[in-house]
């Protein structure tokens, strides 16, 4: 089989090797791939590039039809302070000493307290009156501005503002000073507190 070229000469056609009259291709070829051609681009035009254009959602287009979705925006988690062991020895220490006075249980204060401070013996000596007058309700103590103002290895010192608080009483606010020590199993505990020194 030979291969055929169709060339055109001043409007006549010049067949080559074994190609029949009958072969002849049609002159509509050309403009019709041409219209399709336009067609498409239009297509493509109306339906995706001009809606992405102008950010209409009622027009023609692969997302015609369906609704906007939101894209979450999630943002990211805070991020928590560190922890002060200090800090939080304090806040618990006065947190059962708030507690203590329901009954005098020196056991509530036991891991908090260095049991050889100053502040566990006045606790101790006012846990038996405690014991026989039962208050019915201990404080809520809570702490705020916690700052440690010195830290000497085996002692520290807190500077805080305490609110006591109880039921059907008026909160008591105060500033002290709060003195930890290490305990013997390195922990920290309340040795006393004071009036902060000015």
């Amino acid at each position: 089989m030979s291969e055929v070229l169709d060339i055109e000469v001043d409007g006549e056609i010049e067949r080559h090797g074994n190609a029949s009259p009958g072969d002849r291709p049609g002159r509509w070829g050309l403009p019709v791939a041409i219209a399709l051609t336009g067609s498409l681009v239009m297509a493509v035009l109306v339906l995706v590039v001009l809606p992405a254009l102008t950010g209409s959602e009622d027009s023609l287009g692969p997302n015609a039809g369906r609704q906007a979705q939101a894209t979450p925006v999630v943002a990211p988690a805070p991020t928590a302070p560190p922890v002060d062991a200090r800090i939080v020895a304090a806040q618990s220490a006065l947190a059962a000493w708030g507690e203590f006075v329901v009954d005098g249980d020196l056991e509530r204060l036991k891991p908090w307290f260095a049991e050889d401070g100053p502040q566990y013996r006045q606790l101790a000596e006012e846990a038996q009156s405690l014991a026989e007058n039962k208050a019915g309700a201990g404080y809520t103590v809570t702490t705020e501005s916690e700052l440690v103002v010195t830290d000497e290895g085996s002692e520290a010192v807190i500077l805080a503002t305490t609110t006591w608080n109880r039921p059907s009483e008026t909160a008591q606010r105060f500033a002290w000073e709060v003195v930890l020590r290490r305990g013997s199993d390195g922990e920290w505990q309340l040795w006393t507190v004071r009036e902060p020194k000015n």
